[in-house]
C-alpha cells in the first residue's frame, strides 16, 4: 500500500511487467549491440567502453556505490556519454520509437538529468559475469528523488499516481541467445527477477 496525497487511506499499488517476444529485430538487435562494443550476439570486452565495476544498482546512504556486492562489466563514462548523445544513433532512436508507439497514449521520454542528477544516466548497459552477485533494488522512484528543480515541480509521490509522471525502466536484453536449464544441459544464469 501507498499513500498517494489526494487519498487519505493508502491505497493498493503493485508494479507491472510487460514482457514482449520478437519486438526487436536481429538487424536492430546487432546494431545496438555495436554501439556497446559487441558484435553478432557477443560481448567484446573493448576496454575503451567496458570496465569492472562501472555500474552499480544499489548504492548507499551516502550515494556511493555499495562494495560488498559485484556489478560486472559496466560502461565507462565517455562511452556512456556518447551511447547518450540524442540524435546520434539511429539505433536507439529506432528503439525509442518501437517504445512510443507501444504506448501511444503516453508521452515517453528519457530521464532528464533535472529528475535524478547528472550522475543517473537515462541509458546504461551491464555485463554480468559469472560469479558476480546482485541485490533486489528499485531502477527509479519519484518518491525518493533529491531536491531538485524536477521535485519542485511535481513534488515525490508513488509511482503511478494518477496525473504524474511515471518511471518505466526498459530492458532489452541483446544477447542472440541465452541458455538456461529449463531448455539447454547448460545454465548462464544471470536471470532478471521482478518482485
Amino acid at each position: 500500500f501507498v499513500q498517494e496525497p489526494r487519498h487519505e487511506e493508502p491505497q493498493w499499488d503493485t508494479s507491472l511487467v510487460a514482457v514482449f517476444d520478437n519486438l526487436v529485430t536481429n538487424d536492430l538487435r546487432k546494431r545496438l549491440l555495436s554501439l556497446i562494443g559487441g558484435s553478432d550476439g557477443d560481448l567484446e570486452a573493448d576496454t575503451t567502453k567496458w570496465v569492472a565495476g562501472a555500474l552499480r544498482d544499489v548504492m548507499d546512504e551516502d550515494d556511493e556505490a555499495d562494495t560488498t556486492i559485484s556489478s560486472g562489466l559496466g560502461l565507462t563514462t565517455d562511452a556512456i556519454e556518447e551511447l547518450c548523445m540524442e540524435g546520434a544513433h539511429d539505433a536507439i532512436e529506432e528503439m525509442q520509437s518501437i517504445w512510443t508507439e507501444l504506448f501511444p497514449d503516453f508521452h515517453v521520454t528519457r530521464l532528464s538529468p533535472a529528475v535524478m542528477g547528472e550522475q543517473v544516466s537515462p541509458l546504461a548497459a551491464n555485463a554480468p559475469m559469472h560469479g558476480n552477485s546482485f541485490r533486489v533494488h528499485i531502477d527509479g522512484d519519484p518518491a525518493f528523488t533529491p531536491p531538485s528543480p524536477w521535485s519542485d515541480i511535481f513534488g515525490r509521490y508513488p509511482n503511478r499516481s494518477a496525473g504524474k509522471p511515471r518511471f518505466v525502466t526498459f530492458l532489452v536484453y541483446l544477447n542472440g541467445e541465452w541458455k538456461n536449464q529449463e531448455e539447454d544441459d547448460e545454465d548462464w544464469g544471470a536471470s532478471t527477477l521482478f518482485w
